[in-house]
């Protein structure tokens, strides 16, 4: 499983639109960038997608018994 689509499953978990993850983080990217990016036509820096989890409350862990590089 990918980033974007832990995303996309975190958001219908919550019930969330596109377009509300969009206006979350509306400070740090454009809506356009964010549907691009969803809808697998584009991807996205590092930072960008950090914005995006933050939004959602998640992040990225190293699972146990492994070392990040």
């Amino acid at each position: 499983m990918n980033i974007r689509q832990i995303i996309l499953d975190e958001l219908s978990r919550r019930g969330w639109t596109r377009y509300r993850l969009a206006s979350a983080v509306s400070d740090h990217m454009d809506t356009a960038s964010v549907y691009r990016f969803l809808n697998g036509n584009n991807d996205m820096i590092c930072r960008k997608v950090e914005k995006l989890l933050e939004a959602l409350d998640m992040e990225v862990n190293t699972p146990p018994g492994r070392r990040s590089p």
